[in-house]
Formats: C-alpha cells, structure tokens, sequence
C-alpha cells in the first residue's frame, strides 16, 4: 500500500521511517565487514603519484606561460562580473593547458571558499 499523499495523513500499514519503523538504535543492525583489502597498491600508487608530479612540472615548464597568465587575469576579471559566462574561458584556459588546481585558486580568490556554518 503505497504512502497516502499527504504526508500527515497516513495509515499505520504505511512504513514511515522515523515514526512507525526504525525509530531507535535496536531497529536497525549495521555492520560493516572488511573482507577485501584496500584495492590499490600502496607502493603503486606512491609511483603513480610520483610520475602525475612529474608529468605536471613537465608541463608547467613547456607550456606557453605567458599565455597561462594572460588567462587566469582574464578569469579573474571574468569571474568578479556576474553577467559573464565563465565556461568558454574554462575551455580557454584548458586548451592553455592551464591546471584545474590554477583556475581553482583564482575561483577561490573572487568567491571565497566555503566554510561549515557553525551550530554553536
């Protein structure tokens, strides 16, 4: 029998979480079983991570840098004005090979990052 669709109006047959099923600690049972290890190698994934770190200072030095620049100045400019649309310059900047982490921090610097509101 499905939910009555107003939800103050409802039968005791209906499963209501939180008011007529599961309603404390000994309703439900949850257990979590680590059978299988974690999935990565982590010798592998130092390797990895070492060539990412590679390839990324790599590319930060044979990249057209002055462009780099240019871009992310005009990200910045862009991204203070509401009325622009910023994805043709994301795509700009991707074909610059500007990183994700670099239009990131600008992003940051206009918007502010968010922070968890406090309940105290």
């Amino acid at each position: 029998m499905p939910l009555s669709v107003n939800p103050l109006i409802w039968s005791p047959e209906d499963i209501v979480v939180g008011v007529n099923s599961f309603t404390d600690e000994s309703d439900i049972e949850v257990t979590v079983n680590r059978v299988v290890d974690h999935p990565y190698d982590p010798e592998k994934r130092e390797e990895s991570e070492a060539r990412q770190i590679e390839a990324l200072k790599q590319l930060r030095k044979t990249r057209d840098n002055q462009t780099v620049s240019r871009l992310l100045k005009k990200l910045n400019t862009a991204a203070k004005d509401e009325e622009k649309n910023l994805y043709p310059l994301f795509i700009e900047c991707a074909k610059a090979y500007v990183t994700e982490g670099e239009m990131c921090d600008v992003l940051r610097d206009v918007f502010g990052e968010y922070q968890t509101p406090s309940v105290f």
